[in-house]
């Protein structure tokens, strides 16, 4: 999910009371698109290949591709409709509000790209085009491209090597769906590449969390809300002379700028 913030904000208006506005990303089953849960009214083309929820749900009713006023869901609904995580959560199913027929069933929008920085990369595009200068900020938790970085040419670089097994146990039936899981990263950090290309260094910070040293391999739990070890682990590594320490620089600059 993403937040954007008008810089001009209304007489009287504090910093403190602006919301973020939310782009949520899930994947369809029917055709393996986006579909995009967003608060945002687009009325222009500025996602491509994808399909925006509410139409979804209006379908029959003449619906449009922003957020509708006959029609609403649960922020709860939205995110844990971008959060139905292989095997643990199952699909959803979305629904057309008149005709009550299912219209498309939706997974985790991880399946199409781990980071969402596809969404992100689109929404830059078209923020330049309004002579705006966005700043993103994108958090990493895969250990293997945890050393990723955006040069000050815009040139992208590090990474580890990935481990191969030497032997494949049932590689008729594991290759395909290894190289399917690995494809979600892969087309994430080629989407990263393209928005350190599009911003630059000055304009994108790279947020990585430290593969644990006693299991490299190994993804941070994701109950790291209920883990005060984990919190404490997570919060560690935003010292200044830590893993995150250019990208935590780059963050402050732009906060003491605006």
């Amino acid at each position: 999910l993403y937040g954007i913030r008008e810089r001009t904000m209304p007489a009287g208006t504090s910093n403190s009371n602006w919301l973020p506005l939310l782009l949520l990303n899930g994947t369809s089953v029917a055709s393996g698109r986006r579909i995009i849960t967003t608060d945002i009214d687009f009325n222009e083309k500025v996602f491509n290949d994808s399909n925006f929820l509410h139409p979804l749900l209006e379908e029959g009713m003449g619906g449009h591709d922003g957020p509708s006023d006959r029609i609403d869901i649960r922020l709860s609904t939205a995110a844990t409709m971008s959060a139905r995580f292989p095997v643990i959560s199952p699909h959803g199913s979305i629904r057309s509000f008149s005709e009550k027929k299912i219209v498309d069933r939706v997974v985790d929008g991880g399946y199409f790209e781990n980071f969402g920085a596809t969404t992100t990369l689109e929404l830059v595009r078209h923020l330049k085009g309004y002579g705006l200068d966005p700043f993103v900020v994108l958090v990493n938790n895969e250990p293997f491209i945890s050393k990723l970085e955006c040069g000050s040419s815009g040139g992208w670089f590090g990474g580890d090597a990935r481990a191969v097994a030497q032997r494949a146990t049932f590689s008729m039936f594991g290759s395909p769906l290894g190289a399917l899981f690995a494809t979600r990263s892969a087309r994430g950090s080629h989407a990263a590449v393209e928005l350190c290309a599009a911003l630059g260094p000055g304009g994108f910070a790279y947020i990585t969390v430290r593969p644990d040293p006693k299991n490299p391999g190994k993804q941070l739990s994701m109950s790291w809300w209920l883990s005060k070890h984990v919190q404490k682990y997570l919060d560690d590594q935003l010292e200044s002379d830590g893993i995150n320490a250019d990208a935590l620089t780059r963050i402050e600059l732009v906060r003491r700028l605006d």
